[in-house]
């Protein structure tokens, strides 16, 4: 390869050698900028969240059907379903700390994408 070639290609289009999409593919191409870079480590930070998210929940679900079910209820006449004050504030604190967390880095990621 001439020395012209190769500084093109190092220099005025230095994204010539990076990854190409292929038929079927599941993951990211290789990013070619900081910006994707960016996104690409937002969404992996995202999907452990909402992976964590989905286990805690389906623990839950599997809990209360097993702990909470109608023979039980009308066999202990004891168990009891009220209010929690405390619990409320705090399923509703968790999921808004959780919703600021995922929204601030993607302001970030927005703002750092505009054009000028």
């Amino acid at each position: 390869m001439s020395i012209i070639a190769e500084l093109l290609l190092n220099f005025v289009f230095p994204f010539a050698f990076c990854d190409i999409s292929y038929p079927w593919q599941i993951f990211f191409q290789d990013p070619a900028t900081p910006m994707m870079e960016g996104i690409i480590k937002f969404h992996d930070a995202l999907m452990f969240l909402i992976v964590f998210i989905t286990l805690f929940v389906m623990t839950f679900l599997y809990d209360i059907q097993k702990n909470f079910n109608r023979i039980r209820l009308v066999e202990d006449p004891k168990v009891l379903i009220s209010h929690n004050t405390v619990l409320e504030i705090v399923w509703t604190l968790i999921p808004t700390v959780l919703l600021a967390g995922v929204a601030f880095p993607s302001f970030y990621l927005l703002y750092s994408s505009r054009i000028y």
